[in-house]
């Protein structure tokens, strides 16, 4: 395929018998975009592999598999794995500045998980971490990541017409929590932006508001509340972005 998207569901296999399972050719310079959830398996070649010079995002979710290798190519790549997922190749980071973030679900997880990677380089190494074991080269930064899905239940403020009260339950927030950066996903389709966690601001500060539709790869947004720090947030490709303090420093990179 040329640069776009493409998403293999839980359960769903994408094979080829002779060559690639997956290959994205970015012709345009644009990235590419893949995200698995089932099965990937090339045979001759690697099982997914990225061309071109776009920026290019790879994610294997808790269920994805992939059989052999990934080859992220040139651009600013970022390949995002979940810890309990399969990847039994390598996954190479291609030329350029490149990230790969290792995820877990597990609150009880991210601690062990960030000081097995502050031991590693991002040139090339080996993760082992609960069970699995994960193969990478060439990447120029290692991060971990926590996600969690909160579900608030709440009570119902009026009983309904039969005269019945019950609970109801609210829509879904995805809070995605990175370094000193949480993001919030919220059921009306915002993202919320806090940083700055620290003594001043110990639960830190609404950094940007903004809805992934609106906006565009380069863009950067911020509050301008003269009440907190002048943060901003970078809008990078593949639904990532970075947060940037009133210096200009990046302290915070995560998807959205």
């Amino acid at each position: 395929m040329s640069s776009g998207t493409v998403t293999n569901n839980e359960g769903a296999t994408i094979s080829d018998n002779g060559h690639w399972g997956i290959w994205v050719k970015n012709e345009d310079g644009l990235g590419g975009v893949v995200t698995n959830s089932g099965t990937i398996e090339g045979n001759r070649f690697n099982d997914v592999e990225f061309r071109g010079t776009g920026d290019d995002t790879f994610v294997n979710t808790e269920t994805g598999v992939v059989g052999g290798n990934v080859v992220m190519g040139n651009g600013e790549d970022t390949a995002q794995i979940h810890v309990e997922s399969t990847i039994n190749g390598t996954i190479n980071g291609g030329n350029d500045v490149d990230v790969l973030i290792f995820e877990t679900n597990d609150p009880d997880q991210i601690d062990d998980l960030a000081a097995a990677l502050a031991g590693l380089s991002p040139a090339g190494g080996t993760l082992d971490f609960n069970g699995q074991s994960f193969r990478w080269s060439n990447f120029e930064e290692l991060r971990a990541i926590l996600t969690i899905i909160i579900e608030e239940v709440a009570q119902a403020a009026e009983a309904n017409d039969n005269g019945q009260g019950g609970e109801q339950a609210s829509p879904t927030t995805n809070e995605i929590q990175c370094g000193s950066t949480t993001i919030f996903q919220t059921p009306d389709g915002f993202v919320q932006v806090y940083s700055g966690f620290g003594d001043a601001f110990p639960n830190g500060f609404l950094v940007s508001v903004f809805k992934p539709s609106d906006v565009q790869v380069g863009d950067t947004y911020n509050l301008e509340d003269p009440n907190t720090p002048a943060w901003s947030v970078n809008i990078l490709a593949g639904n990532m972005l970075n947060v940037l303090n009133d210096t200009g420093d990046v302290v915070g990179a995560c998807p959205y």
